[in-house]
């Protein structure tokens, strides 16, 4: 076999690998023995970037808001409105609404980071403090808050 043949069978098989490797195979019909082909379920809800996977809106609800990144020492007036739940591994954030049933997350919230402040606004889901000093007590929480953080108030 010459060289150059060689290579354009490696490319060929290279090239048809990619593409299998692309497929989504849980959408292929299972079928065997005695069995008829079925269809398998779609694939599985994933947790977003910046967090826990949030409940989605009802169908003619708005969508949910995103909250906006944050970073050590950052400081966020949320509008009012309903946001996906989220996971703040930042230091020294404060998170602020409009008001309690105003500015509404609706989803867990994991707060990581140390000296975090949550206030005015209302959680619709459980809150999980893993940092330290974390306060949230002008916060109103509808679920459940573990806190193996040290000095949190809530």
């Amino acid at each position: 076999m010459k060289r150059s043949s060689f290579y354009v069978i490696i490319v060929i098989v290279l090239i048809t690998f990619a593409g299998c490797a692309s497929m989504d195979l849980g959408q292929l019909p299972v079928s065997g023995p005695g069995r008829a082909p079925s269809k398998a379920a779609g694939p599985a809800p994933q947790a977003g970037p910046s967090g826990p996977a949030a409940p989605k809106a009802a169908a003619g609800a708005p969508a949910l808001k995103t909250v906006p990144a944050l970073s050590n020492n950052a400081e966020i007036q949320l509008e009012e409105g309903a946001y996906k739940g989220l996971t703040i591994t930042a230091n020294k954030v404060v998170l602020t609404g409009k008001g309690a049933g105003k500015t509404v997350i609706k989803g867990d919230v994991e707060i990581r980071g140390n000296n975090c402040i949550i206030r005015n606004l209302t959680i619709e889901g459980n809150v999980i403090i893993k940092g330290n000093n974390a306060d949230l007590k002008n916060a109103r929480i509808k679920g459940k808050v573990e806190s193996p953080g040290k000095n949190n108030s809530w």
